[in-house]
C-alpha cells in the first residue's frame, strides 16, 4: 500500500526485527558519537596543551558502539547484569579488603628488607 506523502509516493518496507536492532542501535551510535565529541577548536588546544587524554575519532568508532548498542539492545548484558545484582557485595568486599591489607604488607616487608641492607 502506497501512500503520498509531501508529494512523494511512500512504500512501506517490511523491516525484520533484527534489521530494525541494527537500526536503532546505529541511530543510538550515531547520537552518542556526535554528542560526546569535541567540536570546539580552541578548547581542543587547550586541553592537549594542559596534557590532557583526548581521544582520536576513528572511522570505525560508530561501527564499535553500534554493535555495543546492539548487544545492549539483544539483553546480551542482561546475564552480566543479573550476575551484578546477585552478587554478594560484602564477601566482594572482604576478599578485596583481604587483598589490599595483604599487598600493604608486602611492600611494608620489602621496604624494611631494602632498609635493612
Amino acid at each position: 500500500m502506497a501512500e503520498a506523502v509531501g508529494g512523494e509516493v511512500v512504500v512501506p518496507v517490511p523491516i525484520s526485527r533484527d534489521d530494525g536492532i541494527r537500526m536503532m542501535a546505529l541511530s543510538m551510535a550515531i547520537k552518542h558519537i556526535e554528542s560526546t565529541m569535541l567540536r570546539d577548536g580552541a578548547l581542543y588546544q587547550q586541553l592537549k596543551l594542559d596534557g590532557r587524554e583526548i581521544g582520536v575519532l576513528r572511522a570505525n568508532a560508530v561501527l564499535e558502539k553500534a554493535i555495543d548498542f546492539e548487544r545492549y539492545l539483544r539483553g546480551d548484558y542482561a546475564d552480566m547484569a543479573a550476575q551484578i545484582v546477585n552478587m554478594d557485595f560484602e564477601a566482594w568486599l572482604k576478599e578485596q579488603t583481604a587483598k589490599s591489607v595483604e599487598r600493604a604488607l608486602l611492600e611494608l616487608d620489602k621496604t624494611m628488607d631494602e632498609g635493612a641492607d
